[in-house]
C-alpha cells in the first residue's frame, strides 16, 4: 500500500479549509438574506395549520412549551409561527409548561406580536406557567383546568376571573393540545387527553426526536407535526401565503431552512467530487504501477 507523502497530507488540510470557508460562507450569506428557493410544505405542517383553523370559538388552545436556551434555533421559531396563527385565527390560547424556562420564552413572544396584532393579555391569551410533570398535575388538568391551575403566572389573578378562561373547565373544553418541546413529553398528552377525551394533539419536536412521531402520525394521534426548523419554515410559508398581514420573526425560519439547505447542497456536491478525485487517482496509479 503507497503511504501517504507530506506533500498529500498538505493537499488534504488546504483542501479541508477550502471547504469549511465555502461552507461557513454560504451558511452566512443565506443566513443574512432573504432568498426564494424552491419550497414545499408537507402534509405534516398542512394538517397541523388546518387543526387550528378548526377549533371553535368557545374552545381553549393549550400550547405546552417545553423548551429551554438550548434549541432556541428550532424551537423558538415553531413557537412564533404557532403563536402568530392563532392570533390572526382569533383562537384564545394558554401557555403551559412543565418545564420552568419555556413559558416564560412563549411570554416574550406571545406579548410581542400582541403589539403587533392588538391582542390584549387575559382575553386573548393567558399564561399559566410552569407547573410540575407530575401525572396526578396531569390528571386534575384534565378533570378540572380551573382547580388545577388556580392563577395566572403574569398577574397572579384568580383564573376563572379572566375572560379568556370563559366556558373552560376541563379537557373537554379545549379544542386543541400544542406540544413544542425537545423532550418526550407527547406521549401523555396522547394517553391522557387525546386517548381518554378525544383532543386533538399537535406536534413541534426538534428534528432528533422527528422520527419517533411517525407512528403517533400513522395512527392518527397527532393531527400534524412541525419538524424541526424545516417544520418552523413550512408553517411561515402557509402563514405568509394566506394571511395578508406582514409576519414578523425573531429567527426567521426561512432563512436558516435555506441555509441548511444549501449545506446540504454542498455537502452532497462535495461527496460526488470526492469519489471522482478518488477514483481518478486510484486508476492513475494503477496505470503507473
Amino acid at each position: 500500500m503507497a503511504s501517504v507523502t507530506p506533500a498529500e497530507i498538505e493537499r488534504q488540510r488546504r483542501q479541508s479549509r477550502i471547504i469549511y470557508g465555502v461552507l461557513a460562507a454560504l451558511m452566512v450569506l443565506f443566513l443574512l438574506f432573504e432568498m426564494k428557493l424552491p419550497f414545499v410544505v408537507g402534509p405534516q405542517a398542512l394538517g397541523l395549520y388546518d387543526a387550528v383553523g378548526k377549533v371553535r370559538d368557545d374552545q381553549l388552545v393549550l400550547l405546552s412549551v417545553n423548551w429551554e436556551a438550548g434549541t432556541v434555533g428550532e424551537s423558538m421559531p415553531q413557537t412564533e409561527a404557532l403563536i402568530q396563527h392563532l392570533f390572526l385565527a382569533k383562537k384564545r390560547f394558554a401557555i403551559f409548561g412543565i418545564d420552568p424556562i419555556g413559558p416564560g420564552f412563549a411570554q416574550r413572544i406571545a406579548e410581542r406580536q400582541a403589539e403587533r396584532l392588538g391582542k390584549t393579555y387575559g382575553v386573548d391569551w393567558v399564561n399559566w406557567g410552569y407547573k410540575p410533570g407530575q401525572l396526578a398535575m396531569f390528571l386534575g388538568l384534565a378533570r378540572d383546568i380551573p382547580g388545577t391551575i388556580k392563577q395566572d403566572s403574569i398577574r397572579k389573578a384568580d383564573l376563572t376571573t379572566l375572560p379568556v378562561m370563559r366556558g373552560i373547565k376541563s379537557a373537554r373544553d379545549l379544542g386543541l393540545i400544542l406540544e413544542v418541546t425537545s423532550t418526550d413529553s407527547i406521549e401523555i398528552w396522547i394517553q391522557y387527553f387525546h386517548g381518554v377525551y378525544g383532543t386533538p394533539v399537535g406536534y413541534a419536536p426538534t428534528a432528533v426526536m422527528v422520527p419517533e412521531a411517525y407512528p403517533y402520525l400513522n395512527a392518527k394521534q397527532l393531527v400534524g407535526m412541525l419538524a424541526g426548523i424545516k417544520g418552523a419554515a413550512e408553517y411561515a410559508d402557509l402563514l405568509e401565503r394566506n394571511w395578508d398581514v406582514e409576519m414578523t420573526w425573531e429567527y426567521p425560519p426561512r432563512r436558516a431552512m435555506n441555509a441548511v439547505a444549501i449545506a446540504h447542497v454542498l455537502i452532497v456536491l462535495l461527496i460526488v467530487l470526492g469519489n471522482y478525485q478518488y477514483f481518478t487517482r486510484h486508476r492513475r496509479r494503477a496505470e503507473r504501477t
